[in-house]
């Protein structure tokens, strides 16, 4: 498209002339003869360049497309123009009319009949480009000859006129989505003509060509490069207005420029015409790019994370990756992603973690916080994101354009719960109490009084003391004292050849003690008693199972179980008494001699004696002090005695001492059982001998069935008799033997009833009225808060102990029970060398020489007891059952925990 501007000077000769601004900056000058006549022939064409020096800018004419031929001479010249030669001038009426001119061109050759030009065409060009603008309203003059074949050429004109106003070309800018209109006219000259109406577009034409003429103008729907931007119409009053509304308009992005160019042609009232180059241009603007909500699924243990104990399993798995997803409608954009919030739950909780990856995906990682859900249970946690383009806008833009970022859009996880194996903590508690009564509640009735010590007991004495003291010896006593050995200090000197220096003064030594005395001599009596008491120590296996985790608001339950554990033992101790005496001989005592340092001397230190019978190793009494035992009476060795009845019976009376150790029956029950007995009463009846006594009697013929006897070497010294060497023997044919014992026996149950406990958790509070076995239902509070922050250890870890009490019931049944035993043996003989100095061998016939024939080692050829009672009860002595009291309390070492989501 180029600029031009057609118009016609008027005159005897009308001439149309078309003037183009060529892209080069060269001028293209069209000149046509209109109408017809003698005067036709063009001789010379005259005009002004406003803005141009014609004298120096270099201006050259060349004829084209036909007139190249007769294109002659050029005159330029800045207002100095109106000759080219000869008859070649527009002197008189034009030149007074218009002036000089700067340009005159001559057309065509002097003489008749060689050419007659009815039209022209030329460029004009200078060193610098041309504007059409030069030739706005310019003056032009124009030499017209008559045309023909005529000898001579006598008749022509000069005719003079104005250019045209021009067209000037415009440009606009309409920003995507809006609309723009420009006055087309605005610039041109005469655009608004004088008499006040407007010049009037006659067309409008772009490189699609000519625009559609519609109603009141032209219009275009401008498509650039596939894109449909909007409406292009051109009034026909001069007035273009673009609706950049097109269907593909959104898909500029920011600063995205795509132009439009087209010509309009106007026409003046009087004909004349003019072109311009309107250039349009499209401004793109930023569209705000849209983020779209996301949805994944993830399992819970698919998490990556170091779990709070290594008590767990691990996380290993990878999370959830996704892509964020964005579109923006600008052509080119490239969007980036940003996460603007924390993984949140419906209820306002922050589990797991996401991190942007930078790539336009995400990764979500569930962490150790959503093992709370069991399977088939969900939770999801929502976050959001943006997309943010590349437009570099902002997000709150001025104008027309939109935000770079997105309106945020959410991204929903939903994590699914699996199955979480519990979390087991075991742990042995030991349960102990001392001295608790057999016979009822609470403790046995103990009596162990401090007898009072009958000898001496002298205290720690203290032997320090000052023996000599030390003394100093200056100025007129030490003068005297040197006035006498001045004599043989001189020896001293003589001997040695140099002088003795005698002292300013003399310090004698000191003697003195250190040490201390303690004695404790005499008589320690001690006495101890006890009406009955149970010892026990039971070990019991507890185990605490806990949820993997739970969740803040949550209620949830650990339970509990245990057992008795197979070292858990009680012992009784029946009614005793113990009493005895010890001689103390408990003496600690040192002293050592000091001597202090003197003027001739240091100190020194002489041990003179240290002595302390506590160091003797074995020299101790019963109560531990220094010394030995006198005697040592406890009922269970020597409240017993024997009596023998005429040589038939014995009666063995003894005071019963029962000591039991009671175990779990069976083993991991919780009852813990003992039986104990003790004897009584003996009564061992010597049927054989009876039976002989009866035999005798009903006969008068003696009779034995065994007895004892020996010979052999006795001799009698001094009155006294003295075994050398004897043989001593014991023979039976038959032996029987009746045996009645009344025993003491007791039965003891301990049962572990219940296990009271105390949970102490993390934060302070205690949970109580539960016990071991139970379900200990525990409700988290709404916040962290359950998880204090003790010595900075909120981990998410509830930590708790258990302090665990014992209820036991224990149970004693003592009664007196009878046994009957009858004993026979036949064939019986043992023997042993015996003598008053040494002891000699002894042998059983039947059992060391013969095998007996029952293979027992009683010394009989055959022997056998049956029992014919066996424990009968005869009274009952006490049967009762209660609780029992001293059980400490004990703590569980494990430090037992759950994890909080």
């Amino acid at each position: 498209m180029a600029r031009s501007i057609t118009f016609t000077v008027n005159g005897p000769v009308d001439t149309l002339i078309k003037i183009e601004e060529l892209l080069d900056g060269t001028l293209r000058f069209d000149v046509q003869l209109l109408g017809a006549g003698l005067i036709t022939d063009l001789r010379g064409l005259f005009f002004d360049l406003a803005g141009v020096d014609a004298s120096t800018a270099g201006l050259s004419v060349t004829g084209i497309d036909g007139s190249e031929h007769f294109i002659g001479q050029s005159v330029f010249g800045e207002e100095n123009v109106d000759s080219v030669r000869g008859d070649i001038n527009v002197k008189g009426a034009v030149a007074r009319e218009q002036g000089q001119f700067d340009v005159g061109i001559e057309f065509g050759t002097s003489g008749l009949g060689r050419d007659d030009i009815d039209s022209a065409r030329f460029i004009l060009s200078a060193d610098d480009p041309l504007s059409l603008d030069s030739l706005d309203l310019a003056d032009f003059g124009l030499r017209y000859i008559t045309a023909g074949n005529a000898s001579k050429r006598s008749d022509g004109t000069k005719i003079a006129g104005d250019a045209s106003g021009v067209a000037r070309n415009d440009a606009w800018e309409v920003d995507e989505n809006a609309a723009g209109t420009i006055d087309l006219l605005a610039n041109d000259t005469n655009g608004v003509q004088p008499d006040g109406t407007r010049k009037t577009v006659i067309s409008v034409i772009d490189a699609e060509g000519d625009l559609d003429p519609v109603s009141g103008g032209f219009q275009r729907t401008v498509e650039i490069g596939g894109l449909v931007l909007g409406t292009l119409f051109v009034s026909d009053d001069g007035f273009a207005t673009f609706t950049a509304d097109g269907a593909d308009v959104d898909k500029l992005a920011h600063d995205d420029i795509r132009t439009w160019s087209f010509t309009y042609e106007t026409q003046s009232s009087e004909g004349n015409l003019a072109t311009a180059d309107v250039v349009l241009t499209i401004d793109g603007q930023n569209d705000q790019p849209i983020a779209f909500d996301v949805a994944l699924t993830v399992d819970e243990d698919d998490a990556f994370d170091t779990v709070q104990s290594s008590q767990f399993d691990p996380l290993t798995g990878d999370g959830v990756t996704g892509n964020f997803v964005g579109t923006d409608i600008d052509i080119g954009d490239v969007l980036t992603f940003e996460i603007i919030s924390a993984p949140t739950d419906a209820f306002g909780n922050q589990y797991g973690e996401v991190v942007n990856n930078g790539d336009g995906t995400f990764t979500f990682n569930p962490k150790d916080e959503f093992q709370f859900l069991d399977a088939g249970e969900s939770r999801a946690v929502t976050f959001q994101y943006v997309a943010i383009d590349d437009s570099g806008v902002g997000n709150s833009p001025s104008g027309t354009e939109e935000s770079d970022t997105s309106v945020p859009a959410t991204i929903t996880v939903t994590v699914t719960g699996s199955d979480d194996a519990p979390v087991g903590f075991s742990d042995e508690l030991l349960f102990e109490t001392q001295d608790q009564s057999m016979f009822g509640t609470g403790e046995a009735l103990i009596l162990q009084p401090e007898l009072p010590f009958f000898g001496f007991d002298t205290g720690t004495q203290n032997l320090s003391a000052q023996i000599v003291p030390s003394y100093t010896f200056e100025g007129d006593v030490l003068s005297g004292i040197l006035n006498g050995i001045e004599a043989l200090a001189d020896f001293f000197a003589g001997l040695f050849g140099e002088d003795v220096e005698l002292p300013d003064s003399i310090i004698t030594p000191g003697v003195s003690t250190q040490g201390s005395f303690a004695a404790k001599v005499g008589l320690q009596p001690y006495f101890y008693f006890t009406s009955g008491d149970v010892d026990s120590q039971i070990p019991v296996d507890v185990y605490f199972e806990v949820p993997r985790q739970v969740e803040n608001g949550e209620t949830f339950s650990i339970s509990s179980v245990y057992s008795v554990d197979g070292g858990a033992t009680f012992n009784t101790m029946s009614p005793n008494v113990n009493f005895g005496m010890d001689f103390v001989f408990d003496l600690d005592t040192d002293l050592d001699l000091l001597l202090t340092a003197s003027t001739f001397g240091g100190g020194s230190t002489i041990d003179v004696w240290d002595i302390d019978t506590g160091n003797i190793a074995g020299f101790n009494g019963v109560q531990g002090e220094p010394g030995f035992n006198i005697f040592d009476f406890s009922a269970e060795d020597d409240l017993e005695t024997s009596i023998d009845l005429a040589g038939l019976a014995t009666l063995d009376l003894n005071f019963p001492v029962i000591e039991t150790t009671g175990t779990p029956d069976p083993v991991g029950s919780n009852t813990l059982t003992s039986e104990g007995e003790d004897d009584v009463a003996v009564l061992d009846i010597d049927v054989d001998a009876v039976v002989a006594q009866l035999i005798e009697a009903a006969t008068g013929v003696p009779i034995t069935f065994g007895e004892s006897d020996s010979f052999g070497l006795n001799i009698d010294i001094a009155g006294a008799g003295v075994n050398l060497l004897s043989f001593e023997y014991t023979w039976d044919l038959v032996a029987a033997n009746l045996i009645t014992t009344l025993k003491a026996i007791q039965e003891f149950s301990l049962e572990v009833m219940d296990l009271p406990l105390m949970a102490m958790l993390e934060d302070g509070s205690t949970i109580t009225g539960f016990s071991l076995g139970d379900a200990i239902t525990i409700d988290t509070p709404d916040d962290s808060t359950f998880d204090a922050d003790i010595d900075g250890d909120a981990d998410g870890l509830i930590d708790f102990g258990v302090a665990v009490d014992m209820d036991a019931v224990f149970s004693n049944l003592s009664y007196l029970g009878l046994d009957l035993d009858f004993f026979v043996g036949l064939l019986r003989l043992q023997g042993g060398i015996t003598s008053d100095f040494f002891s000699g061998p002894s042998v059983s016939l039947f059992d060391g020489l013969i095998p007996s024939v029952d293979g027992n080692n009683d010394g009989f050829l055959w022997g056998n007891t049956f029992s014919l009672l066996d424990n009968v009860p005869l009274a009952t002595l006490f049967d009762e059952e209660f609780p029992i009291e001293g059980w400490n309390t004990a703590t569980t070492d494990t430090n037992m925990y759950f994890d909080v989501a």
